[in-house]
C-alpha cells in the first residue's frame, strides 16, 4: 500500500487553485491575528486612561485642599493677629 499512497497536503483549503478562495482564507487569517491584538490594545489604552484620570483627580483634590488652607496676601490667620 505504501508505494501507491499519494503525499497529503497539509491544508487542502490553503492549496486551493481558486484565487478568490485562497485570498479569502488569507484575509480570514489576518483578521484572526488582528482581533486579539486589538482587544489587548483596547484594554491597555483603557487602563492608561483610567490611571491618567485618577492622577489628575488626586492632583486637583490636593490643589483644592491647598486653596482652602491658603490665606489672602498680606493677612494673617486669626490665631496670629495681635
Amino acid at each position: 500500500m505504501l508505494p501507491t499512497a499519494r503525499s497529503a497536503a497539509a491544508c487542502a483549503m490553503c492549496l486551493s487553485s481558486k484565487g478568490a478562495q485562497r485570498d479569502a482564507y488569507y484575509l480570514t487569517t489576518l483578521i484572526l491575528l488582528a482581533v486579539p491584538l486589538g482587544i489587548v490594545g483596547t484594554v491597555a489604552f483603557w487602563l492608561y486612561r483610567a490611571a491618567r484620570a485618577s492622577r489628575a483627580d488626586s492632583s486637583s483634590r490636593e490643589a483644592a485642599a491647598q486653596l482652602r488652607h491658603a490665606t489672602p496676601c498680606g493677612t494673617h490667620p486669626p490665631e496670629e493677629r495681635r
